[in-house]
């Protein structure tokens, strides 16, 4: 069992949860970390590595380890045909991940206020992202 992958479920769960309290930030950083998760939990699936491997990989690179994962997990798809994704369906998931990993930010770190229509797009695109990931 993958405690990563059940706390992906958990946090996008709670993204829900918080948007109906009218926690607007807080539900952003849930669903971020709902992707940031689950796309872990696959990467070290198909890459067949330990989690202390890909911590150890991502540490020893000079990238952030949400950098790292996100490149490497984009990289690993467009490097194994098995998935039989299009190199333009490939940038659009990275682009759609670092969209929502830049809202992640600016909702946790900047001194705006993030309203219910934005905390639902967040949601919304980490939905949309989770349900890609999923059918590889």
């Amino acid at each position: 069992m993958s405690f990563l992958k059940n706390k992906s479920e958990f946090n996008l769960d709670a993204s829900s949860l918080l948007i109906e309290n009218n926690y607007y930030a807080p539900s952003v950083h849930c669903s971020y970390y709902s992707v940031f998760q689950m796309l872990k939990y696959r990467f070290v699936l198909f890459k067949e590595i330990s989690y202390k491997t890909f911590t150890q990989n991502s540490v020893s690179d000079r990238r952030t380890s949400h950098k790292y994962l996100i490149d490497e997990f984009c990289l690993h798809l467009q490097n194994n045909s098995k998935f039989k994704l299009s190199d333009f369906e490939i940038r659009n998931l990275k682009r759609d991940i670092e969209d929502l990993k830049q809202f992640r930010i600016e909702s946790d770190y900047e001194n705006l206020q993030i309203s219910a229509e934005a905390s639902n797009q967040a949601l919304s695109l980490s939905e949309s992202i989770l349900k890609r990931i999923k059918k590889l």
